[in-house]
């Protein structure tokens, strides 16, 4: 059992029927296809290089840690290897058309999050492998490394047979509570996780905040937002397209502006796909308006927005209910002279100053924290602007809080309170 990693259970976690968060590659062959139980050999003979590709995602029961992947005891080869064949002619069009259909469908949770398709009937004597993989399980370039790894580099390489494997036993759900327990208990970054988890609040309640943010986001947006082609809505149905130039050439930009191929040939496949109407784009403007980054930092801002509004609310009645305890009090200090203004203008001052202590102390924390653990280990901006808008926030809380209960502070009576005060 492995625990998954925050960035990889984001790419479960903003999955939907929709936006789906699987990658694939295409690789196109020339000559007559193999056999099908010869992929399969092939692919047998490898599997124990990429211990990943036979396990399964086990989510912990109540979200009290990250989902797990576990062995699956009830592994098929045969269910991830899919045999096709296109129609005659076997165009480029036609092949476009299948690996829309394919990257259109969901990959099934309850297995292995992979698949290949052999395809035959190719024009021109050839044939393809279309790999899926879910973005979970790799990135894009070791997606492509590990495709490399299942496949042979010789065309009569000797195959070595693959060791015999036996699954672990799946765990059960009492058994992923009781290690998301103890990797809290012995992990400061799922302690923390712990405490953004428990301010989620209700799920009815977050989806309702939801909704609210995504409307005010996209009023924000309207007239800002760059027309590329990539940002619109999107629904469950895919198109698949490839544009063609040579590795030369790739290389020949690489060596006069810097950078990796990699990095131009997904510039490339962006500008062909938008019609060349992202020459004028930044590298910011491009990634965002990629619907996957979308999705995530929707998710991220939910989350973000949740727990500020939980942590206004408390800080609201904390005020209010400490400002009824301590009526007794106040009604002393108006029996001693103790003028209503001066009453209000004590209360409230009280509150601004144990707010702005709270916030600075809480930010030093975080910031002492972040220092301390590994970097990376906790992915957050501590930016000026957003400490001072939390902080105001906080402020207008806290003195909503105090004046929420300074009318009966106020209608007091000196004699009464001086009694209960005793």
């Amino acid at each position: 059992m492995d625990r998954m990693s925050p960035l990889d259970a984001s790419f479960l976690h903003v999955e939907n029927e929709n936006n789906h968060m699987h990658i694939a590659s295409v690789a196109i062959f020339e000559g007559p296809p193999p056999r099908y139980v010869e992929i399969e050999e092939m692919v047998a003979s490898k599997l124990h290089l990429v211990p990943r590709y036979r396990q399964l995602v086990r989510f912990v029961p109540l979200e009290l840690g990250r989902p797990v992947w576990a062995d699956d005891p009830h592994f098929s080869l045969r269910y991830h290897i899919r045999h096709s064949s296109i129609p005659g002619p076997g165009s480029d069009e036609q092949l476009r058309h299948l690996v829309g259909r394919v990257m259109g469908q969901q990959l099934d949770r309850a297995r292995p999050l992979w698949e290949i398709w052999v395809v035959e009937g190719l024009e021109a004597d050839r044939w393809a492998i279309l790999s899926k993989t879910h973005h979970c399980m790799v990135d894009g370039v070791s997606g492509s490394d590990l495709l490399t790894v299942v496949m042979d580099s010789a065309p009569d390489m000797l195959r070595e047979p693959a060791p015999p494997w036996e699954p672990e036993p799946l765990p059960s759900g009492g058994d992923l509570i009781a290690d998301a327990v103890r990797e809290r208990l012995t992990s400061a970054n799922e302690m923390l996780r712990g405490v953004r988890s428990a301010v989620r609040g209700p799920r009815r309640l977050r989806d309702r905040l939801s909704e609210l943010a995504t409307g005010a986001g996209s009023l924000g947006k309207l007239a800002s937002s760059v027309d590329v082609g990539l940002n619109g809505p999107i629904g469950p149905h895919r198109r698949w397209d490839w544009a063609r130039t040579t590795l030369a050439d790739v290389k020949k930009v690489r060596v006069g502006l810097g950078g990796t191929v990699n990095v131009y040939a997904e510039d490339g496949r962006i500008d062909e796909a938008t019609g060349g109407s992202t020459s004028s784009l930044t590298e910011e403007e491009a990634i965002d308006a990629l619907p996957g980054v979308a999705a995530q930092e929707s998710v991220f801002n939910q989350i973000i927005s949740l727990t500020v509004l939980i942590a206004i609310i408390v800080v609201a009645l904390f005020f209010a209910l400490i400002t009824v305890e301590r009526i007794g009090l106040y009604g002393v200090l108006k029996a001693l002279g103790a003028g209503s203004g001066r009453l209000f203008a004590g209360v409230l001052l009280q509150a601004v100053i144990v707010t702005l202590i709270a916030c600075g102390s809480g930010a030093l924390a975080a910031v002492a924290l972040d220092t301390v653990l590994p970097v990376g280990s906790i992915p957050f901006i501590a930016t000026g602007s957003r400490l001072v808008g939390s902080t105001f926030f906080l402020l207008v809380a806290a003195v909503i809080g105090c004046a929420f209960s300074l009318r009966r502070v106020l209608r007091v009576d000196p004699a009464t309170a001086m009694g209960g005060a005793r």
